[in-house]
């Protein structure tokens, strides 16, 4: 009897098992690469959580109405733009947020946060934007970076209303979380009253235009961040590394 033969393996299917062969030697080797490039850039260890925070930091309000948040000899200034009803922006804060947070903590980096509310009517109240910056306002004239960036935490990773939903948060329920955060009474109680509503709307025109200014003509939009004239590109995972002196 004569042995059956084995059934033939098609062209097609050894060329599909070699080019899976080269895909996996090419992924293993990025891989290891990747490594060698990260083991070769100084490290910033990020803090996980904004309880513990370096209890130095704090925060002021500009002229401008920029709200700086940082140690008082920081080596380095940034300017951040966001909007608070900013979907993006909550995704660049879930990306970077920990090690820029690191990098604030050590003296590194201040941050100038320019909060915009370009997205206001795409709001359920039609102002959320404007009354989270008044929100963000209070807090930040109390000078305690600690309850500033547990806020600014809260309202940007956990609590963000979504654009063009049903739902936002009301002044009051503002006012609850900056309590949470650690927020003085008399913070607590100018969040609740919207007592910064006013210069809230002028610092976002303010910043709004310093924005287009730095754009110069072009797209301006949030999460932008600008390193004195230069707008530092966010699709680079290291660019927080690369701006440490």
């Amino acid at each position: 009897m004569t042995a059956p033969k084995p059934a033939p393996v098609s062209s097609r299917t050894t060329w599909l098992l070699a080019a899976l062969a080269v895909v996996a030697v090419a992924l293993t080797a990025l891989l290891v690469l990747r490594d060698r490039d990260d083991d070769s850039q100084p490290q910033v260890q990020p803090t996980s959580n904004a309880a513990e925070r370096n209890p130095a930091l704090v925060v002021s309000l500009a002229p401008d109405g920029a709200q700086q948040l940082g140690l008082p000899n920081a080596a380095k200034v940034i300017d951040v733009y966001e909007d608070p009803l900013c979907p993006v922006c909550s995704q660049f804060e879930q990306m970077y947020g920990a090690r820029l947070d690191a990098a604030v903590d050590q003296g590194k980096i201040a941050v100038r946060y320019h909060l915009l509310n370009f997205l206001d009517k795409a709001s359920h109240s039609k102002d959320y934007s404007t009354r989270a910056i008044a929100a963000f306002r209070c807090v930040a004239q109390t000078g305690n970076g600690l309850s500033y960036t547990r806020f600014h935490n809260t309202l940007f990773l956990t609590s963000q209303p979504q654009e063009e939903g049903s739902s936002d948060l009301s002044n009051q329920q503002l006012a609850d979380l900056a309590k949470k955060a650690g927020a003085p009474d008399a913070a607590v109680k100018c969040v609740a009253d919207g007592a910064q509503v006013g210069p809230a709307r002028q610092a976002a025109d303010t910043g709004l235009n310093a924005l287009k200014t730095a754009m110069k003509g072009g797209p301006a939009g949030t999460p932008t961040v600008m390193s004195g004239d230069t707008k530092i590109d966010l699709d680079d995972s290291n660019w927080i590394l690369k701006l440490i002196p």
